[in-house]
């Protein structure tokens, strides 16, 4: 939507900018004529009036052409959002249609008695993980809706330190899970920034669990915070696979797993996206740099202080 505003605004300047300048043209030459024949011997009434007849003649063949830009561009715009409507739907639906069978199968398995008893409590156990997998996939839906309609909460002095540690905490135990090795860098001083916590954490959680489920055991990730001046930087690297350039410029679009190196069936595809958006929201960037440091790669967050 922010595109096609600016689209308007552009061609609205654009429209009003060739008005003027034929405009300004036409009178310049009645001007002329008005000069060379002072002595009125051209009847001026009858080119006063031509004059003021093409200008009314620019006026509408500009705003002819401003209505049909802006027609196309409003078209073009609609035609985007269902197509990405249709995509969220269908990512929505494959993502949900996973875990649900999983469900189904363990339960019905555990109904009918076909489960050994020594496998019984893992049945559970892969029950709950997939359970956990849509609730996490639905509270992303959620925060996207509520993002993308332009909610936000208010933003308050956050200590950042302090959060990106509880984050690091939060997770810990699932880096370890996987056997991913680690590197933690934050200060211990408190640093302070205006922001919204919540939408903040939930930002910055999203980069991290990025981090662990797309990338192989055995990789070093990194979390850590440097502080730049008026600036944070907040950044989550690793050594694990570049990220092909065709997919970096699109890495922040909903459900990009779809077309990307991630496996099908991991996360949401909806983390990265709802980065982009609470971080931009807080008048901050995000972006993937590659390499980072001693890293293939890192997502990094800049914020204000």
């Amino acid at each position: 939507m922010k595109t096609l505003q600016k689209k308007i605004i552009i061609n609205f300047i654009i429209s009003l900018v060739v008005l003027y300048i034929i405009t300004a043209i036409t009178d310049g030459i009645f001007e002329i004529f008005l000069r060379k024949y002072s002595d009125y011997s051209l009847p001026f009434n009858i080119i006063g009036a031509l004059n003021i007849l093409l200008s009314i003649l620019y006026i509408v063949i500009v705003t002819y052409y401003f209505v049909k830009v802006l027609k196309r561009d409003i078209q073009a715009t609609i035609k985007e959002q269902v197509e990405a409507i249709n995509l969220i739907y269908a990512s929505i639906a494959h993502d949900l249609k996973t875990p649900m069978t999983s469900i189904k199968g363990n339960a019905l398995a555990l109904k009918d008695n076909k489960v050994p008893a020594e496998s019984v409590h893992q049945k559970y156990e892969m029950i709950n993980m997939k359970v956990n997998e849509m609730e996490y996939l639905l509270n992303n839906i959620l925060a996207y809706a509520k993002l993308s309609g332009g909610m936000k909460q208010s933003k308050v002095h956050t200590d950042v330190t302090e959060m990106l540690r509880s984050i690091v905490i939060e997770h810990l135990d699932a880096i370890e899970n996987k056997n991913l090795q680690y590197a933690i860098d934050i200060p211990n001083q408190q640093i302070e920034i205006l922001a919204a916590p919540m939408e903040l954490k939930r930002a910055l959680s999203n980069i991290v669990i990025n981090a662990i489920q797309h990338n192989a055991q055995g990789t070093k990730i990194a979390i850590g915070l440097i502080e730049e001046n008026e600036q944070i930087k907040i950044y989550v690297a690793d050594d694990g696979s570049f990220i092909d350039e065709d997919i970096k410029a699109d890495i922040f679009k909903p459900f990009m797993k779809q077309n990307s190196h991630r496996p099908s069936g991991t996360g949401s595809g909806l983390g990265l996206s709802i980065v982009k958006e609470i971080i931009s929201s807080m008048d901050g960037t995000v972006k993937l740099e590659q390499p980072f440091k001693d890293y293939q790669k890192a997502f990094v967050v800049t914020l204000h202080k």
